[in-house]
């Protein structure tokens, strides 16, 4: 009897963790997802200089022992040469990302640079 209780005590536990939720990771950074929007053949093309593109540094992936650095731009992965709001990566650094969109170029930094007050003394 005492081992037929534990076995379905057992298997109600089983079932129960099966459906349970997967814990998110608090040190994770949360990033927005970004939808693509399905294109419209009849939108007509943005005139360069009107509209400037909405870009959010989020993170940057960079080792230097590699060529290969990354960055998260308003929630995509993205690595040099990629376009993202019409602005093209031209270089990844390890707090800045280079762009250009409509032959400017664009500086997004990672974190604010830090001003510092004179202090007498």
């Amino acid at each position: 009897m005492f081992k037929k209780a534990t076995a379905a005590l057992l298997i109600y536990c089983l079932a129960q963790s099966a459906g349970a939720t997967i814990l998110r990771d608090p040190m994770r950074p949360k990033i927005p997802v970004v939808q693509q929007l399905p294109k419209n053949e009849d939108a007509k093309p943005v005139q360069p200089g009107i509209q400037k593109p909405s870009l959010e540094l989020h993170a940057i992936s960079y080792q230097r022992a590699s060529t290969r650095h990354s960055a998260i731009i308003n929630g995509q992965w993205v690595t040099q040469g990629a376009v993202v709001d019409g602005a093209t990566v031209v270089e990844i650094g390890e707090e800045t990302v280079q762009l250009q969109h409509n032959d400017k170029d664009i500086t997004l930094t990672l974190t604010p640079p830090i001003k510092r007050k004179k202090t007498e003394g």
